[in-house]
């Protein structure tokens, strides 16, 4: 069973090292199933926003059953601290008697054998135990591995929010741009009709208005390809209104790098997750050298059988013995 536990934590180790090169993509991997009724509005705030991008997440589940996995298996580890119960039972019923039984008196022919053993392994030489340190450090590096999902989706979430903004913005300058330069040129157009501006002046007006329509379209498309991913990441109905509650933060707070630094190195959760990786492959390395030494275990058994032997005092017998073991792969 260790060495299958080996294999497993050098497979889970490649999964990990993947899981820190590619964190986690976020664009395209959330659910984008109906949520509210079309045509509804949808009153957001920055932290609702959070919310639901968070509740309808598939990483975040696929999280959360990556750390059920592991704790199922530290689990399995650890019961190989505990005594295990074995048992097995037999009877046979001879329809032709063997040749051994044929002096035996009595009609019936018959054989009975059980045994009940409880082993429990006293001495692994440390890869139990090492065995169970891997198994939690597992532990650790996949909630690790949530707390990075779930912040990275938080993240997203937030930018996302504040690029809705940004290009609601964006499509209302570029509205009130093109109504202003209407404005202009009907009154260049009262002006020229009256012959006090040139026809250049007049040319120059109408490129300028015609130049800004496309803005104003490409603000509108691009506020609307933005208010379809948001709503794929929010798992809500295409149909419905989005309305952002809140805007732009003009308190700039100054931050001091170091203190920025210091405070990134110590809870950025991929470098918690490096760090705990580092961590288990010395452990791994530990249980691959200690991979061949020899396991002493002890066992008692309980036996109970017989057979239909008249000439016997009984025809049932018991009986409870134990050993030691030392096993040892050669």
């Amino acid at each position: 069973m260790l060495k299958r536990y080996i294999i497993e934590a050098e497979i889970a180790m490649k999964r990990i090292i993947l899981l820190i090169i590619f964190i986690l993509p976020l664009s395209g991997g959330f659910a984008a199933f109906a949520a509210e009724k079309n045509g509804v509005s949808v009153p957001l705030t920055v932290e609702k926003a959070v919310e639901l991008a968070v509740k309808n997440s598939e990483d975040m589940e696929i999280s959360k059953k990556s750390i059920e996995k592991t704790k199922n298996r530290y689990r399995e580890v650890h019961s190989l601290t505990y005594p295990q119960v074995s048992g097995q039972i037999g009877w046979q019923k001879y329809i032709k008697v063997p040749s051994y039984m044929e002096s035996y008196p009595g009609e019936d022919k018959w054989k009975l054998g059980s045994q009940a053993t409880i082993t429990q392994l006293v001495w692994a030489f440390g890869k139990v135990s090492t065995a169970v340190e891997i198994a939690e450090k597992y532990m650790n590096i996949e909630n690790l591995a949530y707390d990075l999902t779930k912040k990275e989706i938080e993240s997203a979430a937030k930018k996302m929010y504040f690029t809705v903004i940004f290009a609601q913005e964006a499509l209302k300058i570029a509205e009130e741009s093109y109504e202003n330069v209407l404005m202009n040129q009907k009154s260049l157009s009262a002006r020229f009709s009256s012959g006090r501006v040139s026809r250049v002046d007049n040319v120059k007006m109408a490129a300028d208005v015609a130049g800004r329509r496309p803005a104003v379209l490409k603000a509108k498309k691009g506020l609307e390809l933005v208010l379809i991913d948001f709503k794929k990441l929010l798992n809500l109905d295409n149909a419905s209104e989005i309305t952002c509650e809140d805007y732009f933060n003009n308190d700039f707070k100054e931050i001091s790098y170091d203190k920025y630094e210091k405070m990134l190195l110590e809870n950025e959760p991929a470098l918690k997750v490096m760090r705990e990786s580092i961590k288990l492959t010395e452990k791994v390395t530990i249980l691959k050298k200690r991979e061949n030494l020899p396991e002493l275990g002890a066992f008692a058994s309980y036996d109970y059988g017989g057979v239909s032997d008249d000439a016997l005092p009984k025809k049932i017998h018991n009986g409870i013995h134990g050993n030691c073991r030392l096993e040892y792969e050669i």
